[in-house]
Formats: structure tokens, C-alpha cells, sequence
């Protein structure tokens, strides 16, 4: 044999120990499920094959069978099952576990929110409450609250005053409601309780029979003392606009105020015709003159009647005070304190009730009106403008501007 052929001999049997070396490895990875076959190691196999195993001159020279036994090939097909099978375990774990902290902070994030409200409206009503004490005591020298029984009759004087009162005894609190004061709104979420209330309490409130005033004196006292009591505001002017148009544009129970209508035309409409003061519909100028005409008569239609008067906020204690401009915030925070913010939602302000207090229709409205008229209103109305914080326009535009 010549030196050329045991070189390239020698050169066969090397090749052929490597081949047979990387195929015990490739089996090795399969059998630990260390891996899968690696282009790489394909991509040598056959360049090695090509380049030294190819018959030289004519002699073949076949290269090992490196083809994985069938059980290994089961065990590749497997193993890749498993994988795949455990990564998705796993991809559905981390996304359940993302879902969950997502869900965790949106939560959290949620009760830090609603401690920053709760704190911040336990804020704005205790200086509500600050407000009218101290104003009481500087302004109309009330210092002391009633006393429910040294005060007895002087409180059960009040009683008709309180026809638009209504409690919740299942709640334990009362909405002392002012017409014109979104009070439509607290009568619709009274009258959801109703429904949803004790057996017991329907039978005490027979719907459409439940105002405050209605029940014995009594019950009357005891529930004025020991209920939570809730009161709403407005500002004035807005407020007496939106009784004129409730009565008098939209003509809401106009058969009532028509007549009244009928006598402001006579008195303050000169040279009034007999179907001027039939149709029973004043402006708002001789509505409003009618109404000022005697400053220090306080009596009047509730729509109109000045709050002071109504439910006695400087000697009543009430807890919570909501106003009309910041309905929405004051609800959601006293429907949380009474424990019905699960049951119910305050209705929005209704539609008919809520143009009254915009800015294009206040103007509309006060534009048409003389600048002497606006003290007069200012005076009927003075309590509120100073125990609810309200402005005093200086001019007729102050009040829409």
C-alpha cells in the first residue's frame, strides 16, 4: 500500500471516529433533554460528510449510520410536547399573576382615591358647619341649638314647615328637600328606598304619604333628633329664576298659579287687557316686583320662600349640607356616610331644572329687569348669601358673569 493510500485511509478511519463522536453527543442532548438538533451541527455533519467521506478515485466509502433510534426519535417528539405544554403552563401562570398585581393595584390605587375624597368632602362640610355657626353667632346672635325636650312645642311649631321632609327609617336619616334645590331628584331615590324598604317601613309610609309632617308629634321628635339629617342649598338667584320658569314658562300644577299669575298682571302691568290677565303668565319683572314688594314679608310660596325660614339652620343641627352647584360630589359622598351608595345613585339634576341655572339663561332672564330690583332680591334672600358662603352681585351682570 502506498504512502498515499494509508494517508488518505488514515484520513478515513479519523473522519469516520468523529462522525461516529458527534453522533453519540447528538444522542446524548436527546436522551437528557439537554437541547434539540442544532442547524449548526447538521450544517458540520454534512460538510465533513461532503468533504471527507465522498468516494476518492472511484472508491465509496459510505458514511455511518447516524439516524436516531426510533425510541429516541419518540423521545424528541415528546420532550418538544412537554415543553411546549409546560411553557404554556407557565405563560398562563405569569399572565394570572399579572392580571392578579394589576388587579391588586388598580384596587389599591382605587382605595387611596376614594380615602382622598372621603377626607376631602369630610373637609368641605366641616367647614360648611364651621361657617354657619360662626355666622350665626356674629350675625343674628344664635349661639345655642334646640333641645328637644326644654324646646318641645317651640319645635313642634315648626312641624308644618317640614311638609317636604322626608325619612328613611330603615337608613335612619332625613332629607330635609327645598324646592327648586334638585329636589325631584332626592324624590326619586326616597321613593326607590321606598320600594326596596323593610315591610315594616311600608307599612308606616304609605307611598305618597310619608312627609314629616304627617306623622304624630312623637315620632316626629324622636326621628328629628336621632336621624342623620341632610340639607341642600342653592344660590339664590338661581333658585328664585327657576321657580318663575317652573311655574310660569313651563307652567308645571298651573291651575294653582294661575290665578296668582292672573294678580301680579292686574297690579304691576299697566294698561293690562282682560286676556293679558286671564292668560295668568307675568314676566319675570312683575313676578319679581310682586315678590319684593313688602321686603320683610316672609311667607310665600315654598318654590320662592327663603331657606332661613324653612328648616332653622342656625338652631337645627343638620349633618351633612349639600349644594345644588356641587351636587353631584355632595351626593356621592352623603349617599356613602347614610350606607346607600350600594343601592342607589343621585339622579342628574333634571333637564327642565338644570337650564335655569346656566349662564345665558340667568342673563336672559336678570338683563330684562331693573338694576333697583337687584338689593330688593338681594335682601329677601340675604340669610343664604351669608351662612352658605353665596356672592352678592354688585350688578345685574354679576350675576351671570
Amino acid at each position: 500500500m502506498s504512502a498515499r493510500r494509508i494517508i488518505r485511509a488514515t484520513k478515513k478511519r479519523i473522519t469516520v471516529g468523529l462522525l461516529i463522536v458527534l453522533a453519540t453527543l447528538y444522542a446524548s442532548f436527546v436522551v437528557f433533554g439537554r437541547g434539540f438538533v442544532l442547524s449548526k451541527t447538521d450544517t458540520l455533519l454534512k460538510r465533513v460528510y461532503t468533504d471527507d467521506v465522498l468516494d476518492v478515485r472511484n472508491e465509496v466509502v459510505a458514511p455511518p449510520d447516524t439516524r436516531l433510534p426510533v425510541s429516541h426519535g419518540h423521545t424528541l417528539r415528546n420532550h418538544s410536547s412537554e415543553i411546549q405544554n409546560a411553557s404554556r403552563v407557565n405563560t398562563s401562570a405569569v399572565n394570572n399573576q399579572s392580571k392578579e398585581i394589576m388587579q391588586d393595584k388598580t384596587e389599591t390605587n382605587q382605595q387611596e382615591e376614594d380615602a382622598e375624597f372621603l377626607q376631602r368632602m369630610a373637609d368641605v362640610q366641616k367647614a360648611r358647619h364651621d361657617l354657619i355657626r360662626k355666622r350665626c353667632a356674629d350675625t343674628y346672635n344664635i349661639t345655642e341649638q334646640v333641645d328637644f325636650r326644654r324646646d318641645r312645642a317651640k319645635i313642634l311649631s315648626w312641624k308644618k314647615l317640614y311638609e317636604h321632609a322626608y325619612a328613611n327609617d330603615d337608613f335612619k336619616f332625613i332629607i330635609c328637600r327645598v324646592l327648586k334645590v334638585g329636589s325631584f331628584s332626592w324624590r326619586k331615590v326616597i321613593r326607590s328606598l321606598w320600594e326596596k324598604g323593610s315591610p315594616a317601613f311600608k307599612r308606616k309610609q304609605k307611598m305618597g304619604d310619608y312627609a314629616m309632617r304627617e306623622y304624630d308629634d312623637e315620632t316626629f321628635l324622636t326621628e328629628l333628633e336621632n336621624y342623620t339629617k341632610v340639607l341642600y342649598v342653592r344660590e339664590p338667584f338661581a333658585r328664585l329664576l327657576s321657580g318663575y320658569r317652573d311655574k310660569y314658562v313651563e307652567l308645571r300644577h298651573f291651575p294653582y298659579y294661575k290665578p296668582i299669575g292672573s294678580k301680579i298682571i292686574q297690579a304691576y302691568r299697566k294698561g293690562a287687557t282682560k286676556s293679558q290677565i286671564n292668560s295668568g303668565k307675568p314676566t319675570f319683572e312683575e313676578f319679581v316686583r310682586w315678590l319684593v314688594k313688602d321686603p320683610d314679608n316672609r311667607e310665600g310660596d315654598y318654590h320662592w320662600r327663603p331657606l332661613f325660614d324653612w328648616y332653622h339652620p342656625c338652631e337645627m343641627q343638620y349633618d351633612y349640607i349639600g349644594k345644588l352647584e356641587t351636587a353631584g360630589e355632595d351626593a356621592k359622598y352623603i349617599f356613602k356616610m347614610l350606607g346607600i351608595d350600594k343601592l342607589e345613585t343621585y339622579p342628574s339634576t333634571e333637564t327642565h331644572h338644570k337650564f335655569s341655572s346656566t349662564k345665558d339663561i340667568l342673563k336672559q332672564y336678570y338683563s330684562q329687569i331693573s338694576p333697583e330690583l337687584l338689593p330688593k332680591i338681594v335682601y329677601r334672600y340675604r340669610e343664604e348669601f351669608v351662612l352658605y358662603n353665596y356672592t352678592v352681585p354688585e350688578t345685574l351682570s354679576d350675576i351671570w358673569s
